[in-house]
């Protein structure tokens, strides 16, 4: 059986040859990409616009953060992510060792 050669690596600049179709399917993704990017900056710049009306409004924004990433986890990630802090807190003496820290456990979770 024919031994099968290996491709020849990319090197810099093996794109310079595109055939017309290949030049606008590539413009066509930067176009895009740059369109989505313009977006991001939009959005991002609304966020943060959102954050400093709730700092202002004295909402703890690390805490609205937080708050954020834990809802937007599914329920088992959620789970084993507390779980995780719980036991890591536990072996560490902080303060789930406490009185208070031991009532957490019977009060409602967030989100759940």
């Amino acid at each position: 059986m024919a031994k099968k050669q290996a491709e020849p690596e990319a090197k810099i600049g093996h794109n310079a040859n595109l055939n017309s179709d290949e030049k606008i399917k590539l413009s066509g993704f930067i176009s895009e990409i740059e369109r989505l990017n313009a977006e991001a900056k939009v959005i991002s710049g609304d966020r943060s616009e959102i954050y400093k009306a709730a700092k202002e409004n004295g909402f703890d924004t690390k805490a609205l953060r937080h708050v954020i990433k834990v809802r937007s986890m599914e329920r088992y990630e959620r789970d084993e992510f507390e779980n995780a802090v719980d036991a890591y807190g536990e072996a560490m003496g902080d303060f789930i060792t406490t009185p208070l820290g031991q009532a957490m456990p019977n009060l409602a979770r967030f989100g759940g």
